[in-house]
């Protein structure tokens, strides 16, 4: 299982140190408090690490 850490400190550590790539995770909180804001970041996170490696996989194929 691929796991991710987000280098945010005390979100890691509320996530036992990293979050579960294909995992499913809920978000909660008051109105107001950025959760929409937050999943948004994270999902651009793992899209970024999502689209890397697809583009290093491609690189070393190329490469060998």
């Amino acid at each position: 299982m691929v796991r991710l850490k987000t280098e945010i400190k005390n979100l890691d550590t509320i996530l036992y140190g990293s979050i579960l790539f294909y995992s499913f995770n809920i978000v909660s909180g008051v109105l107001g408090i950025g959760k929409t804001i937050f999943v948004q970041i994270l999902y651009n996170f793992f899209m970024l690490f999502y689209i890397l490696k697809q583009l290093f996989h491609i690189h070393l194929k190329y490469l060998l």
